[in-house]
C-alpha cells in the first residue's frame, strides 16, 4: 500500500514542478530584459582619456581637446652686452657720440690744458708738441694742414730758437663754438726766444687763439691762431 502510495504522489506532484520551474525562467527572463533597457548591461567608456577632454554635451561626442602652445626653447643663449669703456682720464660733460668719442669739456680741464700747453712749448721738443694737435689742424695762416706739416714747422722753429720761454699774462677766456664737444681758448702771452750761436734775440707779447675738442678722452687743438701785439727782435 505505501508503494502505491509514494508513485501516486510523485506522479501527481510532477506536473507542479514543471510549471514552477517554467515560472521561475520566465521570471528570470523578464528581469533580464528589464536590466538590459536600463542600461545596465551596457559597456561604459572610460570616463577620462589621456589627451582628450571629458564629454561635457551630454551627447556622448567628447569636446575639442584644448591645445596649450608649448614654451619656446631658445636655442641660442643671448648676446652679452659688450663691457662699457674704462672711464675717461678727461672730466667730461654728457655722452660720447658715434665714432671718435666726443664730449663736452669741463671749464676745469680747459685751465689745466692751457697751462699743459705752454709748458710743452717751453720744452720746445717737436715730438712731444704734436700730441698737443688733432690730426688735422686749421693750423695759423696755413689753413687746414696734417701733423707732418706741424711737425715739420716746429721743428724749424726749435732749431731757430735754441731757448724759448713763454708765459701766461692774465686769465683765460672760455668761449663756445656751436658745438658740444669744442671749446675755444683765448690768453695773452709773453714769449722770449734766444740762439746763442748767431746771438739773435726775439721776445713781445702775443694773443693766442686755441680752439680744442674733446676725442677719445683727450683735448685736442684742431684750430690755432695767434696775433702778435708787441715784438722786439735782435739782430
Amino acid at each position: 500500500m505505501s508503494e502505491n502510495s509514494n508513485g501516486r504522489n510523485w506522479w501527481h506532484t510532477l506536473p507542479g514542478v514543471i510549471t514552477a520551474v517554467t515560472g521561475l525562467l520566465t521570471a528570470v527572463s523578464g528581469l533580464l530584459l528589464a536590466l538590459n533597457q536600463a542600461g545596465i548591461f551596457e559597456d561604459k567608456e572610460p570616463s577620462v582619456v589621456q589627451g582628450q577632454a571629458t564629454p561635457a554635451n551630454g551627447k556622448g561626442k567628447p569636446n575639442s581637446p584644448k591645445i596649450h602652445a608649448a614654451t619656446p626653447v631658445l636655442t641660442q643663449e643671448p648676446t652679452v652686452p659688450e663691457e662699457k669703456p674704462a672711464p675717461l682720464a678727461l672730466n667730461v660733460e654728457g655722452p660720447a657720440s658715434a665714432g671718435p668719442r666726443r664730449s663736452a669739456i669741463a671749464a676745469q680741464d680747459l685751465e689745466t690744458f692751457a697751462q699743459s700747453y705752454l709748458g710743452v712749448l717751453n720744452r720746445c721738443k717737436p715730438a712731444e708738441i704734436l700730441g698737443l694737435y688733432a690730426d688735422a689742424v686749421d693750423y695759423f695762416e696755413a689753413g687746414t694742414v696734417t701733423k707732418d706739416f706741424i711737425f715739420q714747422d716746429k721743428d724749424r722753429y726749435c732749431r731757430r730758437w735754441e731757448e724759448v720761454r713763454y708765459e701766461r699774462v692774465g686769465t683765460v677766456a672760455f668761449a663756445d663754438t656751436g658745438t658740444e664737444s669744442e671749446k675755444q681758448l683765448t690768453f695773452k702771452i709773453r714769449f722770449f726766444g734766444r740762439n746763442p750761436a748767431r746771438g739773435a734775440m726775439v721776445s713781445g707779447t702775443a694773443l693766442t687763439t686755441l680752439v680744442v675738442r674733446a676725442i677719445d678722452g683727450e683735448i685736442k687743438i684742431v684750430d690755432e691762431k695767434q696775433r702778435v701785439t708787441k715784438r722786439k727782435q735782435l739782430p
